[in-house]
């Protein structure tokens, strides 16, 4: 999937608490690709772009600099995803699943699992875990990844 939009565009990333298949992935392509097409700000259209990631991660940017993403629209993008998530029978809002890199191998866990990792020093600073609170396309593509110290797990676990 080729990215579009600039790197400055807004990024919105949702994930999966579990595996998707490919005809799931083509439905939710599909879907979204339906929804940016009328996608507006008070009736005035936004530029966004979706793409589906390791058959688990959904990615939605929109170009800030043609409309600025309201309050609004921002609702309509999440009641779209919980939507088609509801219609996949899938949570496509999953904030308590963790996806990290272990023996180059991406592994997905439960926070409380990957707290429990990291006190068990199976998971260390170094650990490559995925940053879902990245704000645009640019920190998308060049940092989705990040060492454990430098996320927000490392703030929260408290070491």
């Amino acid at each position: 999937m080729e990215i579009q939009l600039a790197t400055h565009a807004r990024l919105w990333v949702f994930t999966s608490n579990k595996l998707l298949t490919a005809e799931q992935c083509s439905f939710i392509e599909v879907e979204l690709e339906k929804f940016l097409a009328g996608w507006n700000n008070h009736g005035k259209a936004m530029a966004g772009q979706a793409w589906i990631e390791m058959n688990r991660i959904l990615v939605v940017a929109a170009d800030e600099n043609i409309m600025l993403a309201s309050g609004c629209s921002i609702d309509k993008l999440n009641r779209e995803v919980l939507s088609i998530g509801d219609a996949l029978g899938v949570n496509l809002f999953d904030r308590l699943t963790v996806m990290f890199q272990e023996n180059s191998e991406i592994q997905t866990e439960g926070i409380a699992q990957f707290w429990a990792l990291r006190k068990a020093n199976r998971l260390t600073d170094e650990t490559l875990v995925l940053d879902t609170t990245v704000a645009t396309v640019g920190d998308w593509t060049t940092s989705k990844w990040k060492p454990f110290a430098n996320t927000w797990h490392k703030d929260m676990y408290g070491r």
